[in-house]
């Protein structure tokens, strides 16, 4: 536990010299939020918990023992004038042990052993959640941060086309309306690119708030630059996902060994049924004042051993134990259930990512495609808005094109770029994105 301590300290160190010194990558972020978050420390504690029922149960074993101890006042003769006072203790040791009890000791202390190993695989689930959180706002962030990198072009351009327009109102080869309407589309694109900043600036804060850093941390995000070949890359066959899934994912290792557990609970109901037997010793000895013998002589000759074996039969305890071996047969199907709707869920997850993968995929190239067009048709568009061949309504037209198939490029990019790091989080392989990627 003091190292683990220690290396959260290191990293919290670090992370906050990376803050003041450059923008967080994904997995500094990653780092961070795993070592650092709340969940993660709250399932950490529950594990520890669960290490120490562990230890109880292993002591359930060993017998137990106490000492005790009788201290009394006496006075007699009070009414005839001849009172006399004495003291007297008496003291005493006990054991005791369960020699067997049906096995239940047993039974307990195996299902506490599984019990740390869920609350393990409960530590890694939390984990394996946050991560899939972190990347989702990173992404976005990503994705906010080439709007407003399109927002910007799009204001250039409009701004462009708005001087263009002035030259035109002047020469007198646009009206009025014309021009008004140039100047409505860069006034409409000034709107866009502030909108585009605020959002990036709230996603900014949503990832920082899931980070759980300080609201004085001064924090920013790495833009890495994600090429063609991270987004195009061949996907592994669907069903190797889904066996690699099964293998590795903390979630379906959590509720198989919950499975295990409730096996114990029925063992440990049913030991009711067996006789217990339990072995019990003492010792106990003591004095009185007022006596001949020395009181060392008195707590020598009273010294009692006691040692003795009892058995306990049941024979019927008001349907009790049938009952608890009712209910625990009845946990065992709820976590069998629980066990079979965590495979259907993993194989629903990894079917509908695969499925989105591969759209995003096709959706990119055919964006990709459609982009190069309009951009090639939007030249000429503007070259022949210039000599007057063009109106100003197929201008703007052209531009909301423009505009619309950049977003939609982009789009596809980082929707693609998610379902295929989601996939690689299934199948517990590292998540590398942008510049990473390529290392």
């Amino acid at each position: 536990m003091r190292q683990r301590i220690l290396s959260v300290a290191l990293l919290t160190i670090t992370c906050i010299h990376v803050t003041l010194a450059q923008d967080w990558t994904l997995q500094q972020c990653l780092d961070y939020a795993k070592e650092n978050s709340i969940s993660v420390l709250k399932a950490i504690h529950s594990y520890e918990s669960a290490q120490q029922d562990v230890i109880a149960a292993k002591g359930a074993f060993a017998p137990t023992i106490s000492a005790s101890s009788n201290q009394n006042f006496n006075y007699s003769g009070m009414t005839t004038g001849n009172g006399k006072a004495s003291y007297g203790a008496k003291y005493g040791i006990n054991m005791g042990m369960t020699l067997y009890n049906g096995g239940k000791l047993s039974y307990n202390k195996q299902q506490h052993d599984i019990l740390v190993e869920v609350r393990n695989a409960g530590i890694l689930s939390t984990q394996k959640e946050i991560e899939i959180s972190i990347l989702q706002a990173y992404l976005q962030v990503l994705s906010a941060n080439e709007n407003v990198k399109i927002a910007e072009s799009m204001l250039q351009l409009s701004k462009q086309e708005l001087e263009r327009s002035q030259i035109l109102f002047e020469a007198g080869k646009i009206t009025k309306a014309d021009l008004a309407q140039v100047k409505a589309q860069y006034s409409q694109n000034n709107y866009n690119l502030t909108s585009g900043r605020n959002h990036l600036r709230t996603v900014i804060m949503e990832l920082k708030q899931l980070l759980e850093l300080d609201i004085s941390t001064s924090f920013n995000v790495s833009i890495p630059t994600i090429s063609d070949e991270e987004i195009l890359q061949t996907l592994p066959d669907m069903m190797d996902i889904y066996k690699q899934a099964m293998l590795t994912m903390p979630q379906i290792k959590e509720a198989a060994l919950n499975l295990k557990a409730s096996e114990y609970s029925i063992k440990t109901a049913k030991s009711g049924y067996i006789p217990s037997i339990s072995l019990s010793a003492g010792m106990s000895g003591g004095y009185e004042t007022g006596k001949q013998n020395s009181l060392g002589e008195q707590f020598t000759s009273s010294l009692a051993p006691t040692a003795g074996i009892s058995i306990s039969i049941p024979i019927y305890d008001q349907s009790k134990t049938k009952t608890n071996v009712a209910k625990a047969k009845i946990e065992h199907q709820q976590t069998e259930l629980n066990y079979q709707q965590t495979e259907k869920q993993i194989a629903k997850y990894v079917e509908s990512l695969y499925i989105d993968a591969q759209s995003a995929q096709s959706n990119y190239l055919a964006a990709s495609d459609k982009l190069a067009s309009i951009q090639e048709s939007y030249l000429l568009l503007s070259e022949q808005f210039n000599v007057g061949m063009k109106n100003t309504v197929e201008l703007l037209s052209g531009q909301n094109d423009l505009l619309a198939a950049q977003l939609q490029l982009a789009q596809s990019r980082y929707q693609a770029v998610i379902s295929i790091q989601l996939l690689n989080i299934l199948q517990d392989k590292e998540i590398k994105v942008g510049s990473d990627y390529n290392e």
